[in-house]
């Protein structure tokens, strides 16, 4: 088993490729993300920071399409872009979202299975969400990578998250500070202005 980068270089090293390819990033978020909204918007007349107003059948479709289709889409299309950096190769994003979409069945069934096994976790002790969460927190990624079915996600997340809890923990809150909490900021400052 490979030794795990620490949380201060995996965060430099995912600073670094946001450096080198941004456009690149910022596309594969945002094909996904703006033509999302948009239809949200159209077919709701609610935006990303006012779901809350939202009708509890149309908010809980809302978070199962980006539970299973919109959050593993981007993964998928990230993992690969990343994947083709480490290769030595060009990312494009044309030939990043081919590849993102092609495996997109197979990842958002990991990403929808995963989640049920996360919620049945927590509505169990709490505790073994916390586990699985922190054991399948890759895999979409896995899914994307090696396109074997979604169980096979499972699995091989579950290995390359074996006995890194606590790493994986750290990093995760130190990404939860550097993304969630400014946006939780901006959309309290945003809904004040309003």
């Amino acid at each position: 088993m490979d030794e795990p980068r620490s949380v201060r270089r995996l965060l430099l090293a995912t600073l670094e490729l946001y450096r080198r390819y941004p456009r690149l990033f910022f596309v594969l978020a945002t094909g996904v993300i703006f033509p999302y909204e948009l239809i949200v918007l159209m077919a709701t007349g609610t935006g990303p920071f006012s779901r809350g107003n939202a009708a509890p059948g149309v908010s809980f479709l809302l978070t199962l399409v980006d539970l299973s289709l919109i959050g593993p889409l981007i993964s998928a299309l990230h993992v690969h872009a990343v994947a083709e950096v480490r290769r030595g190769q060009e990312p494009r994003i044309g030939a990043v979202a081919v590849r993102g979409f092609r495996v997109l069945p197979v990842v958002a069934a990991a990403a929808v299975i995963s989640w049920l096994g996360i919620v049945v976790g927590f509505a169990a002790l709490i505790v073994p969400g916390v586990i699985l969460t922190l054991r399948w927190i890759v895999v979409a990624q896995a899914a994307a990578i090696e396109h074997e079915g979604w169980l096979p996600a499972l699995r091989r997340s579950g290995e390359l998250s074996d006995e890194r809890y606590g790493h994986i923990f750290s990093f995760l809150a130190c990404v939860t500070a550097i993304t969630v909490v400014p946006g939780i900021l901006g959309a309290a400052a945003f809904a004040n202005i309003l």
